[in-house]
């Protein structure tokens, strides 16, 4: 019988780096329409997403959902994590910017 071991610290690491990835997308995307509603209010169209835009964010879910599937170090984990959550707030401020 195959056991797995299950790195508890790695894992609660994992999750609320995906949890916390989420809940900026969340807020982001709310931010971003009420921006364009706002600009509808005023008359002028927003721009529209570009593809990096969409490619760009997929990138960085793939960054975050990485240390699931790879066994690394925690310390690894965590600037991983990191990464994939700043990555995050700056392709969305960019895009904030752009509106």
């Amino acid at each position: 019988m195959l056991k797995f071991l299950i790195n508890h610290p790695a894992l609660t690491i994992c999750s609320a780096s995906l949890f916390i990835f989420i809940c900026t997308f969340i807020y982001y995307l709310i931010k971003i329409n009420g921006l364009k509603k706002n600009l509808l209010l005023q008359g002028k169209l927003p721009s529209k997403k570009t593809s990096s835009y969409t490619g760009s964010i997929i990138l960085t879910f793939a960054v975050e959902v990485l240390p699931f599937l790879i066994p690394l170090r925690i310390f690894v984990l965590t600037i991983i994590c990191a990464c994939g959550i700043l990555g995050e707030i700056i392709i969305f401020r960019e895009r904030i910017s752009t509106l």
